[in-house]
């Protein structure tokens, strides 16, 4: 499965033994990292997993360790994907012939789970087990995910086939009653990689997110791909539903964290573009075995969140309510009520912000000098409802604009 990239080991040693890039490459560098610029949370919120430039253009991928505070850092790489439940992150190395080559888009955005990018068959791949200094050049004949466990009977393994992209492309269902016994799922054969988006609350549907859409660009800038719904007492799919999202990025659907419901923005404006498009943002809602719903209905809200959601979406969702982003701020859209403003986002913002329940929100932001000459990356913090951003990560600062 794995054998064209051990095949060429030489080449993966060459990208890893040190990449320096020259300052004319660096506006082309920043250009494209700069539409890849995601976080996200790993090893159940332990660690921050981040995007980032290096001082003299170098994409680079931070590890901050919540716990420890410490930061590791993998110069010369882009983001492929991070496992949620287990600490790690898969990499793909890149060097400045291959990002010369490919700026026609092909990776403009690499992190689903931090608000949606799409896949790439890559060329070589690695695992970084985030307690460890340095990405692994070894991966196993069939590398998986973690198996990820759910909070009833049932757990789940995703496995890579790099020859489809650096996403999953394979979902096994196992259970504590007989761990000896698994199912494999049987998605849709158009379907390439997917991201694993999880554990419903109630342990029985685990859901995925298709990475390379089979629908065609649309009129309005925007393409449709599916979500999944499985049931793991019979390993199948139960459910299916689509979302638009942008070819560069699209919204992260997420459980509700106190009943079986899935919630995603559907995206009013191309973020990385700044152009309005045609469609107007909303909050829609999946209960499993039924159809798409705007998330108002399903949740009994007085009014729906209104304009100015960013496509990154939902980041949040519990009983009392959904926390997601609009128009510059966070916000709890609650049952019943009205929508409550509780923070807001960090200017100059880069990314959008990530939330998990243990270790608060996430974003990347850009910091300036006063006559904007220098600039450098933030890693930004917010540990609770009160409180302030806290910078967990300061980078280097940068000559000129990015």
């Amino acid at each position: 499965m794995i054998a064209f990239l051990i095949a060429c080991p030489c080449a993966v040693s060459a990208f890893i033994a040190g990449r320096v890039f020259v300052a004319d490459s660096r506006v082309e560098y920043s250009r494209w990292v700069e539409s890849s610029h995601r976080v996200a949370w790993s090893g159940e919120g332990r660690y921050g997993v981040a995007q980032v430039i290096g001082a003299d253009g170098t994409p680079e991928i931070l590890a901050w360790d919540r716990q420890s505070g410490r930061v590791r850092a993998a110069s010369g790489y882009r983001l492929a994907a991070v496992e949620r439940f287990a600490a790690v992150a898969w990499l793909v190395p890149v060097s400045q012939q291959e990002l010369t080559e490919r700026l026609d888009g092909e990776w403009g955005a690499v992190l689903v789970s931090a608000g949606g990018a799409f896949d790439s068959v890559p060329e070589s791949l690695l695992a970084w087990q985030l307690d460890t200094d340095a990405p692994s050049e070894a991966l196993p004949p069939e590398p998986a995910w973690a198996r990820w466990p759910g909070p009833d009977a049932w757990s789940a393994t995703a496995i890579v086939d790099p020859r489809r992209g650096a996403h999953p492309a394979t979902l096994v269902i196992e259970t504590t009653a007989d761990p000896a016994a698994d199912s494999t799922v049987a998605l849709p054969a158009d379907v390439s990689t997917f991201d694993p988006v999880g554990w419903s609350a109630s342990g029985r549907y685990f859901a995925l997110a298709e990475m390379i859409p089979s629908e065609p660009v649309e009129g309005n800038g925007l393409i449709t791909r599916r979500l999944f719904v499985v049931d793991a007492s019979e390993a199948r799919v139960v459910t299916t539903a689509t979302q638009q999202v942008t070819p560069e990025s699209g919204p992260a659907p997420v459980w509700d964290e106190g009943r079986d419901l899935l919630l995603w923005v559907e995206p009013g404006e191309d973020t990385l573009a700044g152009s309005p498009s045609s469609l107007e943002p909303a909050v829609l809602g999946l209960v499993p075995g039924g159809t798409a719903r705007p998330a108002q209905e399903l949740l009994g809200a007085e009014e729906g969140p209104g304009a100015g959601l960013r496509a990154a979406g939902v980041h949040r969702s519990a009983s009392d309510g959904v926390l997601l982003e609009s128009g510059g701020r966070l916000v709890r859209w609650s049952s019943g009520k009205e929508i409550v403003e509780l923070w807001g986002i960090p200017p100059d913002s880069t990314s959008a912000p990530v939330y998990h329940r243990d270790g608060g929100w996430l974003v990347l932001a850009t910091e300036y000098e006063a006559d904007r000459a220098r600039s450098r990356d933030l890693l930004l913090h917010l540990a609770g409802e009160m409180g302030e951003w806290e910078a967990a990560w300061t980078g280097a600062w940068r000559d000129g604009e990015k």
